[in-house]
């Protein structure tokens, strides 16, 4: 039930990053400006627990490939990122917050990063596997190269 809520969550929130009527005519952008440039390299550690008992907890790793519009001087709102697994992934960074959905490879997974600065991230996510046979949420951290990748975590 908190996967479905994470990713209900996150997807109801992404229309109102993008500010519903925008453009040139002005109207409702809701989205705060970005509070930093992240496009780069990113190393990320996870743990995830499935509702699936067989899959039950686990641990990884990824290398995450980021772009973002904008530059180091006026950073955008637009933010996607690869990674190392063939997922790809896009959504907004509202202030420090980025609310971002996407698939990868067997999965469809959406979630929020929140930036304590420019090169640190902390995450939650919720993923469900395209086969309808459940899903999962993991919690996790990032940091951008060159700094050393984050600690990975123990399963309970």
């Amino acid at each position: 039930m908190k996967r479905k809520t994470l990713i209900l969550f996150s997807l109801l929130l992404l229309p109102a990053c993008f500010g519903g009527g925008g453009g040139n005519g002005g109207g409702g952008n809701n989205c705060a400006a970005a509070a930093f440039f992240v496009a780069g390299t990113w190393n990320s550690s996870f743990l995830c627990q499935d509702d699936n008992p067989s899959f039950g907890c686990f641990n990884g790793g990824d290398v995450l490939t980021v772009t973002q519009d904008g530059d180091d001087t006026a950073p955008g709102n637009n933010v996607s990122f690869t990674d190392n697994n063939g997922g790809s992934f896009s959504g907004m960074l509202c202030g420090t917050t980025f609310l971002w959905n996407g698939t990868a490879p067997g999965i469809t997974e959406g979630g929020t990063w929140e930036f304590g600065d420019a090169q640190h991230f902390s995450k939650d996510t919720g993923y469900n596997r395209n086969d309808g046979t459940g899903g999962g949420t993991c919690t996790g951290e990032g940091v951008q190269d060159p700094l050393p990748s984050p600690p990975m975590p123990a399963c309970p």
